[in-house]
């Protein structure tokens, strides 16, 4: 009797270890699947999540890209009405008016073809070197013309170099330690002064520009620094110094 009751007892504890181990089982099983539900709708969270803020980002420069397009109509059409002013004038206006409207036209191209000291708001950009020898000059130079051209892309409407007035024939090469720009030999540290949207021409440096800049930084020592100015003043590029630089051209229209 007492030898079935020991074997009975075994018996029980023996399906007691084995409903332990599989409810021991069962819990594990449940709570993975619980694991790989959770982990799935963390992920697909994240996921909605991350599309909305690419929505609101896309939204954002749809709506950034909607207003230029605005004030480029205005300036179109600003433009069309002031051209119609001109025409109306020069068909119809007297000598004096012609003669007025003529003056202010050369004017604006001589201000725009960088022959009249200007003003106003912009950007300064300044280059300092740590060591300004003739290596670091000179693998600077093709960054300079690089900056010099994404102002030009972007809105700049006047551009200097240590005072140096920036034209679409200046040059800037390196020439031992230092930069020639028209001619002119110009030392580091190098202040480029630029009229034009502050905004506007910060962004534009600020993708491509900026980044080489604090890479050759990094290596040959120096800074990149941009501000804002409010009242940059730029002054004129010699109209002798343009004389000389194209008096080898003539007016092909008058040979017809």
């Amino acid at each position: 009797m007492e030898d079935e009751e020991l074997l009975r007892e075994k018996l029980i504890k023996k399906k007691a270890l084995k409903n332990k181990a599989v409810r021991t089982i069962a819990l594990t099983l449940v709570c993975i699947t619980l694991g790989v539900i959770v982990s799935f709708e963390y992920k697909s969270i994240i996921q909605q999540q991350e599309n909305e803020q690419k929505q609101v980002s896309t939204k954002t420069e749809a709506q950034g890209r909607i207003i230029e397009l605005i004030a480029e109509v205005e300036a179109l059409k600003q433009s069309k009405a002031e051209l119609e002013d001109k025409l109306e004038i020069l068909d119809n206006g007297t000598n004096e008016e012609k003669i007025e409207k003529l003056r202010q036209e050369n004017d604006l191209l001589k201000k725009f073809a960088g022959l009249t000291e200007v003003y106003g708001q912009g950007i300064v950009v300044t280059l300092k070197y740590d060591d300004a020898n003739d290596v670091s000059v000179s693998l600077s130079a093709s960054l300079i013309q690089s900056l010099i051209n994404e102002l030009k892309a972007s809105s700049a409407q006047a551009i200097s170099i240590n005072g140096e007035r920036i034209l679409s024939m200046t040059e800037v090469r390196a020439v031992n330690n230092y930069l020639a720009v028209n001619g002119t030999s110009l030392y580091a540290p190098y202040t480029i002064s630029v009229i034009g949207s502050p905004t506007s021409l910060e962004s534009s440096l600020g993708v491509s520009i900026k980044p080489k800049f604090d890479n050759f930084f990094a290596t040959y020592g120096g800074s990149f620094e941009v501000k804002y100015e409010n009242n940059i003043h730029i002054s004129a590029y010699s109209e002798e110094m343009i004389e000389n630089k194209t008096n080898m051209m003539f007016d092909a229209s008058k040979d017809n």
